[in-house]
């Protein structure tokens, strides 16, 4: 009778155990997408003030961070640069962020309403996991006449995207 309780005993941990280790696996696989992180609540997202609008972000594991960018502000600005800072970057004393990604293409202009796609390449994200998020600031430098540097720079939105 001692066997048999003994051998109950061992078919029901190695029974259990192979359900136990599948669920473990599926944990595991659930933890590399980022299921369990805070930011998995967080839907991807590019919101900015009334005067712009973004849209199509896409962020891909290169680095590369893209979206489409149209102004309704005025009819033609010039000499336009948009920046991407991280969230948590510091300030300096112009409050102008410390650290910025550039996005291309810079140095062109914008008609007001015409939609243009920007590209910015964040190299600490270069090889990062599907799934991880990016949470950062949409900045943008311009100036209303051709022929002189940007003097106008503001902040314009915020970005909210995983990579794909």
């Amino acid at each position: 009778m001692k066997v048999l309780k003994c051998q109950s005993a061992l078919e029901y941990l190695l029974t259990y155990s192979w359900a136990f280790l599948i669920l473990a696996i599926v944990l595991y696989i659930f933890y590399e997408m980022g299921l369990f992180s805070s930011f998995g609540l967080i839907p991807t997202s590019c919101t900015t003030s009334l005067d712009y609008y973004c849209e199509n972000p896409i962020f891909l594991p290169n680095g590369n961070l893209s979206f489409t960018l149209t102004e309704y502000l005025t009819p033609l600005i010039y000499n336009v640069n948009v920046f991407i800072s991280p969230e948590n970057s510091t300030f300096n004393l112009n409050g102008f962020p410390e650290t910025i990604y550039n996005c291309t293409p810079s140095n062109t202009y914008m008609y007001s309403t015409e939609p243009q796609n920007f590209t910015c390449t964040i190299p600490s994200y270069n090889g990062a996991k599907i799934g991880t998020l990016f949470s950062g600031n949409l900045w943008i430098n311009y100036t209303l006449n051709p022929n002189s540097p940007p003097i106008h720079t503001d902040k314009i939105g915020s970005i909210n995207i995983r990579v794909e």
